[in-house]
């Protein structure tokens, strides 16, 4: 996994509903996005993070909302052989 991922869309969700941002630090020319990502809770005491990777996997953690949280892509699971690579001669 690389150390940031690009393109991953992080959803927090509250009793209030959902924010969902993509974790993208470079904007446009000589523009950057500070990180970490930064959501608003409002009254909420608890809040559920989602992640998709770029990947297509998922990961989900429940945190009070008076914390930081860092969530660390899993990793990816060994391919099955015969389910990809070079094909057979």
């Amino acid at each position: 996994p690389a150390l940031i991922a690009q393109l991953a869309s992080v959803d927090c969700i509250t009793p209030a509903g959902t924010q969902r941002h993509f974790l993208s630090p470079a904007r446009s020319y000589l523009s950057l996005v500070e990180l970490p990502l930064t959501f608003g809770l409002g009254a909420a005491e608890k809040a559920t993070i989602q992640v998709r990777w770029p990947d297509g996997t998922t990961s989900s953690v429940e945190s009070p909302a008076d914390r930081s949280v860092t969530i660390a892509q899993p990793p990816a699971a060994p391919s099955a052989p015969g389910s990809g690579g070079s094909p057979a001669s």
